[in-house]
C-alpha cells in the first residue's frame, strides 16, 4: 500500500489528548537539543519557535500512528538523537518529509534552504493543515520537484516556498480531458471578445475562484472576508488579440480543474475589475437563477419572456442551476464615463424587469447587471456542491441578427420609480470617517442584505466601538442602499444593534 492510495484526498484526523502530550514533552526536548544536534529554522521570538516545532511534532505524531494503525510500518527519525540527515520516514524505499501549518495560518511555508539541502532530499512531501488545535487534515502527497513552483518569499526571514492552504484543500486535480471542454472554452472566449477592435490597452479578465464549500474548512472560525472565493492569487488578463484569447483559453483549461473558473463579461482598459476599468461593449447580458427548480424552471422563464417578444439569446451558457444569456449587439458601444456606464447598467437591470421571476423561484439575477459583472465559462464545472460538481456546457449557437442598442432601449420596459427614503436622512457627525460612509452606502447582493448588516454592526458595536445611534444611522444608509423585495425597517435594524 502507498501513501498515495492512503490519502487519494484531504483525510481529517482528530489529535488526542496523549499525542499532545507526546508533542509538547518532544517539542521541548527539540528546543532543549536533546533531540537534535543542529537547531532548526527560527522563525521568531522563542515562543513562535517553540509553537512551530510543537506543532510539526504533532502533525508527525498524527501521521505516524494513523500509518501504524493501517498496518504500515514507517522507518522514522522522530526520536533520534543525532542530526537530521534525512528525510522524516521512510516507506518501502520511498522518503517523505512532513511540513505542516499550525491553527490560524492561512499559508504553508517551506525553508528554500532545507529544500534543496541533499541532506534533507525526499521524494514526497506530506502536508498537514491544523483546522483547530485538535483537527488536521492530512494533504495526498506532493513531489519534491512540485514545491520549486510554488511562489518564493524572502520578506524578514530566509527565503521560503509558500502556498496558500487553501490550495491545498482543493481536491487533487483533475485530468482536463476528464472535466473541461476545451471547445466550448475556445468557442466562448472567442465568440464574446472577438468583436472588439484590437486595441493594445483592452484586456479579458479570468478570475479563478475557490469552491464555496471549502469556506468552513478555509476558515473554521467563521470569519471569513466576503471576496474570499476570488482570493486565489490566481487572477490574470489577457490581450484581445487572438494569440491573447487563445492565451486566455489555455489559462481556464489548466486551472480549471480546481477552481470555479468565471471571466469578465466585457473587456477591462487594465489588470483591474472596476466597473471604471471597462470601456465598451458589444453586449447584453443575464443570469437567471433557476432557483428550486433550476435549469428547467430558468429555461420556463427564458421562454415565457420571449412569448413577450424576447429575443433568441445569440449565446446561452447552463451554468449549473440557470442559464447566463447573452444578446450580441450590432455595433460596439462606447462607455467612456460614469454616466454612460450608469444608462448602460440601468438597460440591463431593465433586462432582468422583463425576464422577472422572485427567489426562491427562478429569477433575474439584478446584481449581475452590471459592467463589472463576472459570469462562469463554458467547459469548466460549477463546484458550488463539493460531491455534485455541474458541467458549465454552452448550447449550440442559434442563428440570430443582432440588434441596435436603440431597439433595445425602446423594447425594455422601464424601471418603476424609486422610492421615497424610509430612514432618516440626517447628516452624519463629523466625525465619521468618508470611508465609513463609503462602506455604508455600498449595496449588498440580493439575498445577503440581513447577514452583511448583522456583520456590519458587530464591526461598528464591538470592533470601532460607535455609539449606537450613529451605528444605527450607518446601517440605515446600508439599508437603504440595498432594496429588496420587503424593506428592512428601522426596528429590526435597532435588534440588530441590540444583539451586537
Amino acid at each position: 500500500m502507498t501513501l498515495s492510495t492512503l490519502f487519494p484526498r484531504c483525510l481529517m484526523l482528530t489529535v488526542t489528548p496523549e499525542q499532545k502530550e507526546r508533542a509538547r514533552r518532544i517539542a521541548t526536548g527539540r528546543q532543549r537539543g536533546k533531540h537534535l544536534a543542529a537547531a532548526s529554522t527560527s522563525i521568531g521570538s522563542p515562543q513562535a519557535n517553540y509553537d512551530a516545532c510543537y506543532h510539526g511534532t504533532l502533525a508527525e505524531i498524527a501521521v505516524y500512528d494513523y500509518l501504524e494503525a493501517q498496518g504500515l510500518n514507517p522507518k522514522y527519525i522522530l526520536l533520534s538523537r543525532c542530526a537530521v540527515t534525512e528525510a522524516d520516514f521512510t516507506l518501502d524505499g520511498i522518503r517523505y518529509e512532513i511540513k505542516c501549518s499550525p491553527p490560524g495560518k492561512g499559508f504553508l511555508h517551506i525553508s528554500e534552504r532545507q529544500h534543496h539541502d541533499p541532506r534533507r532530499l525526499c521524494d514526497f512531501y506530506i502536508l498537514v493543515v491544523f483546522d483547530t488545535p485538535d483537527c488536521l487534515h492530512v494533504c495526498p502527497p506532493v513531489p519534491h520537484a512540485d514545491v520549486s513552483g510554488w511562489k518564493r518569499m524572502d520578506n524578514r526571514h530566509e527565503p521560503y516556498y509558500s502556498i496558500a492552504r487553501a490550495d491545498l484543500l482543493l481536491p487533487a486535480r483533475a485530468s482536463p480531458l476528464q472535466s473541461a471542454d476545451p471547445q466550448s472554452i475556445g468557442t466562448f472566449l472567442s465568440t464574446l471578445f472577438g468583436g472588439y477592435d484590437t486595441n493594445p490597452d483592452l484586456r479579458l479578465e479570468i478570475r479563478p475562484a475557490f469552491p464555496k464549500w471549502l469556506e468552513k474548512t478555509q476558515y473554521p472560525d467563521g470569519n471569513a472576508p466576503h471576496d474570499w472565493q476570488f482570493r486565489t492569487g490566481k487572477r490574470r488578463w489577457f490581450s484581445i488579440t487572438r494569440e491573447g484569447i487563445e492565451a486566455a483559453a489555455r489559462y481556464v483549461l489548466d486551472c480549471q480543474g480546481r477552481y470555479e473558473m468565471y471571466c469578465g463579461v466585457l473587456p477591462r482598459n487594465r489588470p483591474s475589475g472596476k466597473a471604471a476599468d471597462v470601456s465598451a461593449t458589444r453586449w447584453l447580458w443575464c443570469d437567471v437563477d433557476g432557483g428550486e427548480t433550476g435549469v428547467r424552471g430558468a429555461t420556463d422563464l427564458l421562454h415565457a419572456a420571449q412569448i413577450q417578444g424576447l429575443l433568441v439569446p445569440t449565446l446561452t451558457v447552463v451554468s449549473g442551476n440557470g442559464l447566463h444569456l447573452y444578446w450580441q449587439l450590432d455595433e460596439t458601444i462606447d462607455l467612456l464615463d460614469e454616466q454612460a456606464r450608469n444608462r448602460f447598467k440601468a438597460l440591463l437591470q431593465r433586462l432582468c424587469l422583463h425576464i422577472g421571476g422572485k427567489t426562491p423561484s427562478p429569477h433575474a439575477d439584478s446584481s449581475r447587471a452590471d459592467v463589472a459583472s463576472i459570469l462562469r465559462i463554458p467547459g469548466t464545472l460549477n463546484r458550488k456542491s463539493e460531491t455534485d460538481p455541474r458541467p458549465v456546457t454552452l448550447q449550440p449557437p442559434p442563428l440570430t441578427i443582432p440588434r441596435r442598442l436603440l431597439w433595445w432601449r425602446s423594447f425594455l420596459p422601464p424601471l418603476p420609480a424609486r422610492p421615497a427614503p424610509r430612514y432618516n436622512t440626517n447628516p452624519m457627525p463629523q466625525d465619521i470617517s468618508a470611508g465609513l460612509i463609503r462602506f455604508a452606502q455600498r449595496p449588498s447582493l440580493e439575498g445577503n442584505r440581513h447577514n452583511d448588516l448583522t456583520k456590519a454592526a458587530a464591526w461598528f458595536i464591538r470592533d470601532l466601538k460607535l455609539a449606537p445611534a450613529i451605528a444605527l444611522q450607518l446601517l440605515e444608509m446600508k439599508a437603504q442602499a440595498s432594496p429588496g423585495t420587503q424593506p428592512i425597517t428601522t426596528d429590526e435594524l435597532r435588534s440588530i444593534i441590540k444583539w451586537a
